[in-house]
């Protein structure tokens, strides 16, 4: 049987198309196949050490998929998270609810705007307003596990597996990068992507 490749799905909001190519053999970046295998995948799971809102600014397109799809996201990190991080990420008094067509509006903005600028300053505020509607949808869950003491904590794992299911294929990413800006468009760092057919186990 024929392997079902996940592929990198370009959304044109200008006439709603979506523009699917493979990338399974080509040479990607760690962002490049981040958001093919978050765009194609129907299930996402993360382990990483460290998670930092910077991630999805840095990777916009990431959550204008997430929300585009209706798509959910599971996110362990091994480390507890920053105060000013867990501000970010559940602000005291919660959010104002936005309507649809302003969260509609919102991502075509950070999507059209990411491609065009190509600065991750141009969209940072917009991205937090996205994300804070994901978490409050349940989409995007992101839990960290650790061990804390009176004086300190510490985490409980350092590895970083990135899992992306599809309908009968499975592409599982180990290696250095944590889900931060840093980890995925700065460091040198490295994933080793094993794309397996699920109906040949």
């Amino acid at each position: 049987m024929n392997q079902t490749n996940p592929a990198i799905r370009v959304h044109d909001f200008e006439d709603c198309t979506i523009h699917t190519f493979p990338y399974q053999g080509m040479d990607l970046t760690i962002a490049d196949y981040l958001i093919a295998a978050f765009s194609e995948a129907e299930e996402i799971n993360v382990l990483v050490g460290y998670f930092r809102v910077s991630f999805f600014q840095a990777l916009a397109p990431v959550l204008a998929i997430v929300y585009h799809s209706n798509k959910r996201v599971k996110i362990i990190c091994g480390h507890q998270l920053s105060e000013v991080e867990l501000r970010v990420l559940y602000p005291d008094g919660g959010n104002e609810s936005a309507s649809a067509e302003s969260i509609d509006e919102l991502v075509k903005s950070i999507w059209n705007t990411y491609f065009t600028e190509k600065r991750m300053s141009a969209v940072e505020a917009d991205v937090l307003v996205l994300l804070h509607h994901l978490i409050d949808a349940g989409q995007v869950q992101v839990k960290p596990v650790f061990v804390k003491s009176d004086t300190t904590s510490r985490g409980l794992f350092h590895q970083k597996e990135y899992l992306f299911k599809g309908g009968d294929w499975l592409s599982r990413a180990v290696g250095s990068a944590n889900m931060t800006a840093s980890g995925v468009s700065r460091n040198s760092e490295s994933l080793d992507v094993r794309l397996e057919n699920l109906n040949s186990l």
